[in-house]
């Protein structure tokens, strides 16, 4: 295949976040080993939505609703504060406005140094100042009462935020049944760590990779491998990922992850 070829190729996979120039600089510049300035945290699966694009929840029947908790919230802090200080913390889910403990989970992360970063849908009003910065996804048409709310509140606020919606969307059902490449070419690779209870995942996809695949082999092998909140050696764990990552790890995110995708698994909505 010719260098052209790759290009025009590459810049079909997404059209929000691919194109030549994207891959030309993966070309000269390869992937960092540890993600820089940015860490996740998946706080809950309850969502007031039922996005049929939704690349954690948008399976039937969708996972139970659970929580992250507080504790294992404040474990992941306490090591991530070492490895990287003064990052934003990007509370997701799910809904993160639905998280019973919100306000609490936002002072720990400032408690540690970090910087609390929130992206909602606008379900439930919340104070603005509990963040350093907010994103309003605004793909959630039946919220538009409560957006224009938001909006208003953050206008008069000196927060930083800002507004997305995404003019495509992946099918992860098609994406399912497309056995090419997966996601071995994998531009969020590391990037961002992400808590989902008391395990550590490489990747904020990795868990839904999961539920949408039904196959929890890598939390497992995650957990074995001390991947884990309860882990007083987390941050050297994460640090020295190419001895510790578990090998299934890499076969779920080459085999089943849809995160790097062909044209045909993305629509325009």
């Amino acid at each position: 295949m010719s260098l052209f070829e790759r290009i025009k190729r590459d810049s079909l996979r997404s059209p929000d976040s691919r194109g030549p120039i994207a891959y030309l600089l993966r070309k000269i510049n390869p992937r960092k080993t540890i993600p820089d300035r940015h860490i996740g945290i998946f706080l809950t699966t309850q969502c007031n939505l039922n996005c049929f694009s939704c690349s954690a929840l948008g399976m039937s029947p969708r996972p139970k609703v659970e929580h992250t908790s507080l504790e294992d919230i404040e474990l992941f802090l306490e090591q991530m504060a070492y490895l990287h200080p003064y990052s934003y913390v990007t509370l997701i889910g799910g809904e993160p406005t639905a998280y019973p403990w919100l306000r609490e989970a936002c002072e720990l992360v400032r408690k540690y140094g970090f910087k609390p970063t929130m992206i909602t849908n606008g379900y439930k009003i919340v104070p603005p100042e509990w963040f350093d910065y907010i994103i309003i996804d605004l793909h959630g048409d039946t919220n538009q009462q409560q957006i224009k709310k938001w909006k208003e509140l953050l206008e008069e606020s000196n927060i930083t935020w800002g507004m997305y919606k995404k003019q495509y969307h992946r099918d992860v059902r098609v994406a399912l049944e497309d056995n090419i490449t997966k996601g071995a070419r994998c531009s969020n690779w590391l990037k961002p760590l992400t808590l989902w209870k008391n395990i550590v995942y490489p990747c904020c996809n990795l868990m839904c990779v999961e539920w949408w695949n039904n196959d929890h082999s890598s939390t497992l092998a995650l957990k074995k491998a001390g991947w884990t909140t309860d882990n007083l050696n987390l941050s050297w764990t994460i640090k020295n990922w190419r001895r510790t990552l578990p090998p299934s790890v890499y076969r779920m995110c080459t085999i089943k992850c849809w995160k790097d995708a062909d044209k045909a698994r993305w629509g325009k909505v």
